[in-house]
């Protein structure tokens, strides 16, 4: 577990690089929510699916990604209302660029 934490820091740490050499690469922020997403940041992750849709708003992946992370975060809402700790478990069926 703990070398997929490190991989996937090491990932998001790479994504974030590329948005700033890049701020325009679809793919980065693609790949960067779908990290974010993983680890349960599910605004955040948000936000990078918009970016990627405001840069091509016909990219199916980002489409897909930020309909199914909008809908977790949805339930993660309604499991536990009012609640301001983040969310106990990890959400998967994004898509990869």
């Amino acid at each position: 577990m703990l070398d997929r934490v490190g991989e996937a820091n090491e990932a998001i740490a790479a994504c974030e690089q590329t948005l700033r050499i890049s701020p325009s690469h679809l793919g980065a922020h693609n790949d960067l929510g779908t990290l974010l997403a993983t680890q349960g940041r599910l605004k955040e992750a948000i936000g990078h699916f918009e970016e990627a849709l405001r840069i091509d708003p016909q990219d199916k992946q980002a489409q897909h990604n930020l309909a199914r992370t909008r809908a977790d975060l949805i339930i993660l809402i309604q499991e536990h209302p009012g609640s301001k700790k983040g969310p106990t478990r990890r959400f998967s069926g994004l898509d990869l660029c």
